[in-house]
Formats: structure tokens, sequence, C-alpha cells
């Protein structure tokens, strides 16, 4: 269960560095990590730019569920054998959700998109480790 679960905190990472990079206020029908982060700065009355704030708290945010789903897996109780089968393919898809998301980003500034450049970054973004 543990192993399933790093996977959950693979795509909460995703979620949160995607919604920063396409400046999404809502995700899933709630107000983004980094709109959130932002609130709670201005009602904080802190100094500096609520954006700015917002946005840094929830790559960082991004960044602990990182971590903590490699943790997740690592601690899971699977066995050492399919444990490290699984790091290498597990490395894999980190990768490919990073240059997924680069590949969005270039998707993002072109004037036309190509439909097989959205379906390769689907594909690399979530689809290696979402769908079999």
């Amino acid at each position: 269960m543990r192993a399933a679960g790093s996977l959950e905190l693979l795509h909460c990472f995703a979620l949160l560095q995607d919604d920063v990079m396409d400046e999404s206020p809502l995700s899933r029908g709630r107000p983004a990590a980094h709109v959130v982060f932002a609130d709670w700065h201005r009602g904080q009355g802190l100094a500096g730019s609520p954006s700015r704030f917002g946005e840094s708290a929830a790559v960082l945010a991004g960044d602990l569920c990182l971590v903590w789903a490699e943790q997740m897996l690592r601690e899971s109780g699977v066995g050492a054998a399919a444990l490290s089968r699984a790091i290498p393919r597990y490395d894999r898809m980190r990768s490919d959700l990073a240059v997924g998301q680069l590949r969005d980003l270039v998707n993002d500034a072109r004037r036309q998109l190509v439909l097989q450049d959205v379906r390769a970054v689907a594909r690399a973004k979530s689809g290696n480790y979402t769908v079999p």
C-alpha cells in the first residue's frame, strides 16, 4: 500500500509544479496551492509579493512531496529484490516527468500546437505512471 502511496505523492508533486508553471488558479476544482499560500501571505500582512511567495511555497511543497514519495517507496516493506527492480523504473518516471513538463512549457509557448507533441507530453508527464 505504501508503494502505491508513493506514486500518489509523486503525482502531487507534479500537480503542484504544473499549477505554478501554468498559473492555474484552480486544481481539481479548488484553489491551487500557490493561490492558497499567496492568500495566507496577504492575510499575515507579510512583506513582499504574495504571488511570488505563493509560487515559491508551492514549489517547495512539491519538492517535499517528491522527497517523501521516494522515502515512502524505500520504506514500503517491498522486498529488497523487488525494490532494486523498482528503483530504476521509478527514477526513469521522475526523469520523464520533468522532461514532459519542460516539453509542456515549450508547447505553451508555441503559436500552433501539434497533436503528436501534445500526446507525447501527456505520456511523459503522467502517462508513464498512471496508465499501464
